[in-house]
């Protein structure tokens, strides 16, 4: 068969009485069968607004109705007039599923923070380059616009009518570098010396030499506190050498992508201290903001972040502490839909031991949940659950500094215990037989250890910061950057051949949860997950993923692997599982 195209995705709507029946009977019959397979992508850990539907009703009280009281007080910050900023700051707070003003409800005056007003001065900064951007391109009048990295010129007109924008958003960022209030206290901080930088490398990319120069003075003049910016400044001046300025008779460009970068800072400023796990668009904005470039900053996929970045140790640092931080907080750890998958894989187990028990010829399915997600919250719910379970996840190991390092899979047992889940490594991946026939885990260093199934089984693909590893030699092997994303697909060592033989497994039902496809390196990884189940069962009656809504174009490859596509929330298919639980699946 080509595996270069497939037969067009017809999505089968959820909502739909009769479908919905035979969703749930196929989903009560894999429950019980052990067969039902879970892969998790991060659609299912990120609990922002803009994750969980097209209308999102917040809770008083809750962290999202902070946001939406951030959104609020910026909206009153702005005052009267304004009208075009006004409406950029409901388009972003929509974009987030959030409503910025409540009907019927007057604005409260604001409190104008240092961090309201770096806020207000990015909204406005945003506003004035839409114009600019919107101006260029009815100037130029280009047909062929490549969105993704589009640029216009800026006259000089247009630089003098963002020079004002400019500085203001420079001098705000320079108030949160020296705001006392927020330089402690809380394990989440907003990156604001960088955040200053960056607001600098803007402004030298977005002027001229000859606007500069008259607009740094004008701005001196009729600033009323001329010291504190005679001493910010040579700052500003020096990092305007560092950039390369342009000569008299060159022109600046902006990339729409600077723009949409603006809309994340934003973001970032209102949601930093959310105990909420990061979305892929959120990492990747941070991947973006740690990048030490003189560069214009812009919006990229979090790999193209990442391996910008060269050296991933600094931004797998953020990681586990951002993780660290979602932990820490009981309430936002898992949500309703990991304790259902939960439930269902301890329910599986169950059917494993007693398949086992029985002695059938093939035996039990290990009940097993692969996730690219590098969050522990299956893991938290299943403690909760009063379940052990086994995690497996790659480790880096390099036995000398002159070599590069191997790749390894390590095999941890979880205790569920009163403080959280407890890890122990138990070994390193490898699959033995033992007399029955039946595959069971081992330590294939020493040759000694064997690894009895005490529990469902988790594989974090992608690699896993939390857990621990076995000794100095070692460390986590994320996936993050395009590099680390081929060398997973395509490298020497690849997936051990246990995880192979699972995720090939011809029983098993493979439903895909939390993927988005408008990645490259998720069509990527999608294909890798679903070929080898391909091969042993080519009729997608074995092969499932829930959206809540479908791309004709970038689901093509669904069609190749002859996924089935369903159409609705993974909210709702958690009721449906607690529904097949319930009646006895």
């Amino acid at each position: 068969m080509s595996y270069g195209s497939g037969p067009r995705v017809v999505p089968i709507k959820i909502n739909v009485p009769e479908q919905k029946q035979a969703i749930q009977h196929l989903l009560t019959t894999s429950i019980k069968q052990g067969t039902f397979t879970p892969f998790l992508g991060a659609g299912v850990s990120a609990s922002s607004p803009s994750s969980v539907g097209l209308y999102f009703e917040i809770e008083p009280g809750s962290y999202w109705a902070t946001v939406q009281g951030r959104f609020q007080t910026l909206e009153s910050a702005l005052g009267k007039g304004n009208e075009t900023t006004r409406k950029y700051i409901q388009s972003l707070a929509m974009n987030y599923r959030i409503r910025s003003q409540s009907q019927g409800v007057s604005p409260r005056m604001a409190k104008q923070t240092p961090i309201v007003n770096f806020q207000l001065k990015i909204a406005k900064l945003a506003s004035a380059l839409i114009a600019a951007f919107a101006a260029g391109v009815s100037r130029e009048q280009n047909p062929g616009i490549d969105s993704d990295d589009y640029s216009v010129e800026m006259s000089e007109g247009e630089q003098e009518r963002i020079v004002g924008p400019l500085f203001d958003a420079v001098e705000a960022s320079l108030a949160l570098v020296l705001d006392k209030t927020r330089s402690g206290g809380k394990p989440r901080r907003l990156e604001t010396s960088i955040i200053y930088k960056r607001m600098g490398v803007i402004t030298c990319k977005l002027l001229s030499s000859k606007v500069w120069g008259k607009s740094k003075v004008r701005w001196i003049q009729n600033d009323q506190s001329k010291q504190v910016h005679e001493a910010k400044l040579p700052m500003l001046s020096a990092l305007y050498e560092e950039c390369n300025p342009f000569k008299e008779n060159q022109v600046p460009h902006m990339r729409l992508s600077l723009i949409q970068w603006l809309g994340d800072l934003l973001w970032y400023t209102m949601r930093f201290d959310i105990p909420a796990y990061p979305s892929s668009s959120e990492l990747a904005f941070l991947a973006s903001l740690l990048l030490d470039t003189e560069d214009l900053p812009r919006r990229a996929a979090l790999a193209e972040g990442a391996n910008a970045l060269g050296e991933e140790t600094l931004f797998v640092e953020h990681l586990k502490n951002w993780l660290k931080y979602c932990e820490g907080d009981e309430h936002q750890s898992t949500t309703d839909f990991h304790r259902d998958i939960a439930e269902l894989l301890v329910q599986e187990f169950k059917t494993y031991e007693w398949n086992n028990v029985e002695g059938k010829q093939e035996g039990g399915l290990y009940p097993i949940a692969f996730t690219t997600n590098y969050d522990r919250c299956l893991e938290i719910a299943l403690s909760d659950q009063q379940s052990k379970y086994h995690v497996i996840y790659p480790v880096l190991e390099r036995n000398r500094p002159d070599q590069l390092p191997d790749t390894k899979w390590l095999v941890s047992l979880g205790i569920p215990s009163s403080d959280g889940p407890r890890e122990v490594v138990k070994g390193v991946l490898s699959e033995v037989k033992d007399e029955r026939g039946f595959r069971i885990l081992r330590d294939d260093d020493s040759g000694s250890l064997q690894v009895d199934v005490q529990g469902p089984i988790i594989v974090k693909l992608h690699g896993s910061p939390l857990h621990p590893v076995q000794n100095a030699r070692q460390e986590p092997f994320l996936v993050l950057s395009e590099a680390s994303y081929l060398l997973s697909m395509v490298g020497p060592q690849g997936y051990p051949q246990f995880l192979n033989s699972e995720m090939s497994e011809s029983r098993r039902q493979l439903w895909f949860l939390g993927y988005s496809l408008s990645d490259w390196n998720v069509r990527l990884s999608l294909y890798r997950q679903a070929h080898e189940h391909f091969i042993n069962k080519p009729s997608n009656e074995f092969r499932n993923t829930m959206n809540r809504k479908i791309d004709a174009i970038k689901s093509a490859l669904l069609g190749t692997l002859q996924v089935r596509v369903y159409l609705g929330d993974l909210e709702e298919l958690g009721k449906m599982i607690e529904h097949s639980l319930l009646s006895g699946g």
